[in-house]
């Protein structure tokens, strides 16, 4: 069995303790027509928030890339929690026969289409799983956050948790790498059998830099690693360090 890990992103949030919303947490992804991500934004302010409370869903936090060139261009990225996934789908399904919504729509997309594509994966919390005592250092005030996948080969998704309970209790509290909530896709063609993420936070971008390396200059973590065959004689640790960075935009719950 060989583990893959991929970096989904970091995220500038302000958030007071670990999340404690309950149910299905999902993870948007739109793609952003050119020129049209401020469109998008003022769209999202004055109209799309409230029709999407209006309709069930609760918002913990939207983010554009934290370079001012990316940023410009997207993506948008945001999650939105149901109590469950046909509660998700109930709801966007009246979001979108909601008028006031075919109104705002229409109004902001006379010049085009603002968004060219959208992804979109429901996850559920782990199970059991509770965060560390560490996971929101008193001191933070604006932190950097990061969405780590982790992904095992077919079948493997019970050695992968119990190693992800090891990492997220042991080995990040330990350099830094605070662990604010672990999920699971809940869809077997978005992982549910291979996959899990983290949301980790850090002080600042420096900071997630810096814990990376101590990680991965720390034996017992890297021996952690090759026991949970993640490693192949191709892959370096290196490739593991934190790498793209996000911040929230200004309605994001989350700042």
């Amino acid at each position: 069995m060989r583990l893959l890990i991929l970096a989904i992103g970091i995220f500038f949030l302000n958030l007071p303790s670990p999340l404690v919303a309950e149910g299905v947490f999902e993870l948007r992804t739109y793609h952003v027509a050119p020129d049209k991500m401020e469109p998008l934004l003022i769209r999202f302010r004055e109209h799309s928030l409230a029709l999407l409370s209006k309709h069930g869903m609760t918002h913990l936090g939207y983010w554009v890339p934290l370079d001012a060139d990316a940023a410009r261009v997207g993506p948008l990225v945001y999650v939105v929690t149901h109590a469950s996934k046909n509660a998700g789908r109930a709801s966007w399904g009246a979001f979108s026969r909601d008028p006031e919504w075919h109104r705002a729509r229409d109004n902001s997309e006379v010049d085009g289409k603002l968004v060219t594509a959208f992804t979109s994966v429901y996850h559920v919390r782990l199970p059991n799983w509770v965060a560390p005592e560490n996971a929101t250092p008193a001191e933070a005030k604006h932190r950097v956050f990061e969405f780590k996948t982790f992904k095992s080969s077919e079948g493997g998704l019970s050695k992968l948790e119990a190693c992800v309970r090891s990492w997220t209790s042991e080995h990040f509290p330990k350099h830094g790498v605070h662990v604010l909530d672990v999920w699971r896709p809940l869809d077997k063609d978005k992982g549910a059998d291979t996959t899990i993420v983290c949301l980790l936070a850090y002080r600042d971008a420096e900071a997630a830099r810096a814990a990376w390396r101590s990680l991965e200059a720390d034996p017992t973590w890297i021996e952690s690693l090759r026991t949970a065959e993640l490693m192949s004689d191709q892959q370096e640790t290196g490739q593991m360090t934190a790498s793209k960075l996000w911040q929230p935009v200004d309605f994001s719950p989350l700042q």
